[in-house]
């Protein structure tokens, strides 16, 4: 359990939400918007201190943005 602060809190609930908007995306296979949930989902985990979910948010998002290239357009990641 992480200690309790303001912020964490906030971000612990943030995190929470955009898990389940990125999953939503992905059902509605609307994947370049589950990847950009992702994307923000890892940001939320970082700031938690979180680093497996970091790395789980962001192999998500780019197996997301690998699905959405699929349909024949590009993208850019750094």
């Amino acid at each position: 359990m992480d200690g309790w602060s303001f912020f964490g809190n906030k971000y612990n609930d943030a995190a929470e939400l955009l898990e389940k908007a990125a999953n939503s995306f992905k059902l509605a296979m609307s994947w370049d918007e589950a990847g950009d949930a992702f994307v923000k989902l890892a940001g939320c985990h970082l700031k938690l201190n979180r680093k497996l979910e970091v790395a789980n948010a962001y192999a998500e998002a780019g197996l997301s943005y690998k699905k959405y290239n699929r349909k024949g357009m590009s993208i850019d990641i750094i």
